[in-house]
């Protein structure tokens, strides 16, 4: 899915009525974001309700304390900072006067609306938070209080009140267990891409962000500082070489009447794993190009040590360390040897593949039949806070993944599992998949723990039985 880049100033208006967990996410956001900053619509009720107390006027107090975030986001917009607006939008001219407002400026509008479906979890938190903060004259205190406060039977009819359509919004269920990945990179979406949307956090995290581009929701480092100009600035993540691996067959080049490999690098070449010469004309070479988008990258390495074919065990903690890598050595890249750079190999992803591949620890490139093209290890900067979300399972990952060109990531832990395995809740040997052929019906459950499951992640299967569980119900016992 091609999608046009935002660049520009942002609004996140949260919406939601009381004891939704509107604040909750908007207290995420801005702690992901950091150059988000928060505004919300409570602080001013404090400093607004003593002196309007006498009157108890919650409609006036609301309006107030609304057009003093509107008036703090309007100069911090012009500041050139994005914001995070924290009220209810309980009113349609707040949400008019925000549109109005991002319009004024050029500025991005997403709406996040909280959305508890669970009318008794709800129910709970509210009074939990009565409970907690004791009762105060502008909050509703009881369950038929906030009912009356929102005017209608049900949540659903006061959430279509949206009275105009020109902003992206996120609607996310609140009620139930939500990642906060998702939540955060659906924001970082729609806050990035141009044009209006409208999804929910379950499209989001099953559908949508499979389909564009990773440049639009990736978190790194310093989150939401994103560059004026694509492929410009301070993007760390983006300006580092990553190596990719492609494996060369000089004999089937010789073969098909390619001439002798005498006549171009084989046999010149050294393996940067074990630094023996790579006379095998079947070999790995890189395929990018060096840092900073400089000449071609010359790294090479034997079949043998990039993919550890014969290693049995491996270490999944390599990047989990509190003060950076795990390795037993440390190795220094060519382009830093060059430049005399003392930086840490920590901070270098050229250094930190380079040491992986001499210490052996995990594999370089891994072909996997569950996915058609190479996948080559991806080492990060810790410091770059690199994320992504495990193609496999679904599950966030950090520092370390295995990748490919065609933008699939995944978890070390689930490139390295076992292509077939012996499980305690099936009489057969299951396989590593990522395609089941299903019957027509919509819902996929795993066998083992008899929970939904995304079609699209991995599974082990059986197809005699057509038995298929989650990666992750493969205990001990297996």
């Amino acid at each position: 899915m091609e999608t046009e880049r935002f660049s520009g100033p942002v609004i996140v208006a949260m919406k939601g009525p009381p004891s939704s967990g509107r604040s909750t996410l908007a207290w995420l956001l801005a702690t992901t974001f950091k150059n988000y900053l928060l505004i919300a619509q409570d602080d001013c009720i404090i400093q607004l309700e003593e002196a309007l107390a006498p009157s108890k006027n919650i409609e006036r107090l609301n309006r107030l304390s609304f057009d003093i975030v509107r008036q703090i986001a309007l100069t911090q917009l012009r500041l050139g900072h994005k914001v995070i607006i924290d009220g209810s939008l309980f009113l349609g001219s707040h949400l008019e006067s925000l549109v109005q407002l991002s319009e004024s400026i050029g500025a991005r509008l997403v709406v996040v609306e909280c959305k508890p479906q669970d009318k008794l979890v709800w129910q709970q938190r509210h009074l939990q938070r009565v409970e907690d903060d004791g009762k105060v004259w502008y909050k509703p205190s009881t369950w038929e209080e906030l009912e009356a406060v929102l005017g209608l039977e049900s949540y659903d009819d006061w959430s279509d009140h949206d009275v105009v359509p020109d902003f992206s919004k996120l609607v996310v269920d609140t009620t139930r267990h939500n990642s906060d990945w998702d939540i955060t990179s659906g924001v970082k979406y729609l806050a990035s891409c141009a044009g209006t949307q409208r999804m929910d956090l379950h499209q989001w995290a099953t559908e949508i962000w499979q389909n564009v581009d990773a440049d639009l929701w990736k978190q790194s480092k310093g989150d939401g500082d994103e560059d004026d100009g694509e492929g410009e600035g301070d993007d760390d993540e983006n300006s580092h070489h990553h190596h990719q691996l492609l494996l060369v067959n000089k004999r089937l080049k010789i073969d098909n009447g390619g001439g002798d490999p005498d006549d171009e690098e084989l046999g010149r070449s050294i393996c940067r794993g074990c630094l023996e010469p790579i006379s095998s004309p079947c070999y790995y070479r890189c395929g990018g190009r060096g840092s900073g988008g400089g000449g071609g990258c010359d790294l090479s390495a034997h079949k043998e040590c990039a993919e550890l074919s014969n290693k049995k065990e491996f270490s999944f903690e390599l990047g989990n360390c509190p003060d950076g890598y795990c390795f037993t050595e440390k190795h220094r890249c060519r382009n830093c040897e060059n430049k005399g750079d003392d930086e840490g190999i920590d901070e270098c992803p050229e250094c930190l593949f380079e040491t992986n591949l001499r210490c052996a620890m995990l594999p370089s490139v891994i072909l996997h039949n569950c996915h058609e093209h190479p996948l080559c290890i991806k080492t990060s900067p810790v410091s770059l806070d690199y994320g992504f979300k495990c193609k496999a399972c679904g599950d966030l990952g950090k520092v370390v993944s295995y990748i490919c060109e065609c933008g699939f990531a995944i978890h070390p832990g689930c490139a390295l599992m076992p292509r077939t395995i012996k499980h305690k809740t099936h009489r057969h040997t299951l396989s590593l998949t990522s395609l089941v052929q299903e019957d027509d019906s919509e819902d996929f459950n795993c066998d083992a723990c008899e929970e939904t499951r995304n079609p699209n992640h991995w599974v082990y299967y059986c197809e005699k039985c057509e038995f298929s569980c989650h990666l992750n119900c493969l205990t001990s016992g297996a």
